[in-house]
């Protein structure tokens, strides 16, 4: 930071070094502050041709959008949304632009897919999230403590149940759909087992970081079926954690996947 003088007015110049996530987060927090256009000068130096860093995103040929950066901002939905609808509040695009408002950039996606290992061949799994009427960046504020991420983890678990039950009539899909459901339900009953044992609600999601996290599932009394599972699988690789083959449980802290797994859902 440097002290210095503009337009008569002495204010307090900041140069930023990176136009990455953290640099425009923290260029858009001084601005927040009260006072801001006079108390600070900003500036922000990139040495790429566009802004974002690992987050940063194009269409290529065919339009499609190609990004690099999604691990980037998980577990920070929340805040970069609402970073980025005050951000579009406050550009007020004028009518018939393309990308005027929040909603015109960004479409909800109520599906996720995963791929299962069944007999040596990838299926995929495509899991459906209830819609809700909330904005991503709605409800900041204090997170759920664990006992209260395992009670709304069953509750997902719940709809997951009715919703599979009604996929199942279609031609071929019970056994898909009945493996998918022992799975979840197979999952969530070791991790309710394991957070009693292990007294999480108490003694927070830390108490675990030390462990990997198929470890603690396989201690607690998890089989090979739950250990390979897609969900479980995904995980380790959504975040590059693939064990060290010559440390087989190495990877994933059981915390960090515990809040993932139970925020998510």
């Amino acid at each position: 930071m440097l002290d210095g003088v503009v337009g008569g007015m002495a204010k307090r110049r900041i140069v930023i070094l990176g136009g990455g996530i953290a640099s425009l987060s923290a260029a858009w927090a001084l601005t927040e502050l009260p006072g801001a256009a006079e108390r600070f000068e900003i500036q922000v130096h990139e040495a790429s041709w566009r802004l974002g860093g690992k987050c940063a995103n194009h269409r290529g040929a065919h339009g499609r959008v190609e990004e690099h950066g999604l691990h980037v901002l998980l577990g920070s939905y929340h805040n970069a949304f609402a970073m980025l609808r005050a951000a579009y509040a406050q550009l007020n695009r004028p009518p018939g632009h393309p990308l005027r408002t929040f909603s015109d950039a960004f479409v909800g996606n109520d599906l996720m897919r995963l791929y299962e290992l069944v007999q040596g061949e990838l299926v995929s799994w495509t899991v459906r999230f209830p819609s809700t009427d909330a904005l991503p960046g709605d409800g900041l504020g204090l997170l759920p403590g664990p006992a209260q991420l395992l009670r709304l983890m069953w509750a997902f678990i719940g709809t997951q149940r009715r919703l599979f039950v009604e996929s199942a009539g279609r031609p071929g899909g019970l056994e898909d759909e009945l493996r998918r459901l022992r799975t979840m339900l197979g999952l969530m009953r070791v991790i309710t087992w394991g957070f009693a044992i292990d007294r999480v609600a108490t003694r927070g999601f830390d108490s675990l970081d030390a462990i990997d996290f198929r470890q603690w599932l396989r201690r607690h009394g998890a089989g090979q079926d739950v250990l390979d599972s897609a969900p479980v699988r995904s995980l380790y690789q959504l975040v590059f954690a693939e064990p060290d083959l010559r440390q087989p449980d190495s990877g994933l802290s059981a915390a960090t996947a515990l809040r993932a797994a139970l925020r998510w859902c």
